[in-house]
């Protein structure tokens, strides 16, 4: 099964149990599409339960992601949006200083001079003459060993 749809399956199931106020602050046509997506699904199986708090849900990632979707631009305070932003970016920094861990790269993080300092020992590349380069050839065609 798709996981746009398995997503969608899952959004509509929270979005079910919540209140008319906050689903009044989605735009329509963002509700339009998660209805679409998961109606077309017969057999999949949503793991909402609503005894259990939403952090604790067994869901797919890209719900969790989609939930706060809604909730940073659509539920709540600016405060609020300002310290989820935060988080975000709190989280997108560990994640790829995990990343740089895992894979060692590094190519990025040399300084300036340790560049310079390479390219330093860089051979020169002289350009001849377009008439030294002729000139060569000729000759080369007259003096083979």
């Amino acid at each position: 099964m798709e996981l746009v749809k398995q997503v969608s399956c899952e959004v509509e199931e929270v979005l079910a149990h919540t209140s008319l106020e906050l689903l009044q602050k989605i735009p329509p046509e963002v509700r339009k599409f998660f209805k679409e997506h998961s109606e077309d699904v017969e057999h999949y199986v949503t793991k909402y339960d609503a005894n259990i708090p939403l952090e604790k849900q067994d869901l797919l990632e890209e719900t969790k992601g989609i939930l706060s979707w809604f909730y940073r631009d659509y539920w709540c305070t600016e405060e609020e949006k300002q310290e989820t932003e935060k988080i975000w970016y709190q989280n997108e920094e560990a994640y790829q200083e995990e990343l740089r861990k895992k894979y060692k790269v590094d190519v990025f993080q040399k300084d300036e001079k340790e560049i310079l300092k390479e390219l330093d020992n860089l051979p020169e590349i002289v350009e001849k003459k377009w008439y030294t380069r002729l000139f060569e050839k000729i000759k080369s065609f007259f003096f083979r060993k």
